[in-house]
C-alpha cells in the first residue's frame, strides 16, 4: 500500500477515534437507576460523609447481619459517588463531616416493624436510628406470628434485608411506590405495612 494512503488511512482512524472519545466525553453514558427504584429525596447523609454506628439489644445472630448490611452500603457508596462510609464506633472528638446512627430494639411509632427515624425530613441529616419491633405481629395471623420468628425460614438474613432496606431511607431513598418486585422486591405497601416485606 502507498504510504499516502497509509498515511490517510493512519489520520482517519484517528478523527475517528478522537471522534468517539470527543462524543464519549460530550454524552456520557447515562447511568439510571432500575425502572421501578424508590425515588431519590435530598433528605440523607451528606456526600462523603463518615456515620459512625452502635448496635443495642440485638443478639448474637442479629448483630452480624446489621453489621453485613451496613458494611454492604458502604460498598455501594463507593460505586454510586456518594462516598458515604459506616463504621461500628463512637465519633472521634475531631470527626469532620460525620453523622451518628443507632440501631435498636423497641416500639416504633408507626407500629412498623421496623422504621428510620432522622433528625429532620428536608435535606442533610446529621443523625439517624433505625428501630427494630422484636415483638411486632404478622397481621391477620392466628395464631399471631412474630415478624422476626426465629424459627421461620429466612430468619438467617432478615435483619440483614431489613437493614439495607432502613439504611436506604438514611441515603436518601424514598419507599417504592411502584409495587413489590419492581425493585429487588421493594414494597409498594405504605410504611406501617412494610411486614409484607420481610414476612415471605
Amino acid at each position: 500500500m502507498p504510504k499516502k494512503h497509509l498515511a490517510i488511512r493512519s489520520c482517519s482512524l484517528l478523527a475517528l477515534v478522537l471522534g468517539v472519545l470527543t462524543g464519549f466525553a460530550l454524552f456520557p453514558f447515562r447511568s439510571d437507576a432500575q425502572l421501578g427504584c424508590p425515588p431519590v429525596s435530598n433528605n440523607g447523609w451528606t456526600k462523603c460523609a463518615t456515620v459512625y454506628y452502635t448496635i443495642t439489644g440485638f443478639d448474637g445472630a442479629q448483630t452480624p447481619q446489621i453489621n453485613s448490611a451496613l458494611s454492604t452500603w458502604g460498598q455501594a457508596n463507593f460505586g454510586n459517588n456518594s462516598h458515604v462510609r459506616f463504621l461500628n464506633a463512637a465519633p472521634p472528638p475531631n470527626a469532620e463531616n460525620y453523622g451518628t446512627l443507632t440501631v435498636q430494639t423497641g416500639a416504633t411509632v408507626s407500629g412498623a416493624p421496623a422504621e428510620t427515624v432522622k433528625d429532620t425530613r428536608d435535606g442533610p441529616i446529621a443523625d439517624a436510628t433505625i428501630t427494630f419491633d422484636l415483638e411486632n405481629i404478622i397481621p391477620g395471623t392466628s395464631p399471631p406470628q412474630l415478624v422476626y420468628d426465629p424459627g421461620v425460614v429466612g430468619y438467617n438474613s432478615i435483619f440483614t434485608k431489613v437493614t439495607l432496606h432502613e439504611a436506604g431511607h438514611t441515603m436518601g431513598l424514598k419507599d417504592e411506590p411502584q409495587g413489590a418486585g419492581l425493585c429487588f422486591g421493594q414494597s409498594a405497601e405504605p410504611h406501617s405495612n412494610e411486614w409484607n416485606l420481610w414476612a415471605k
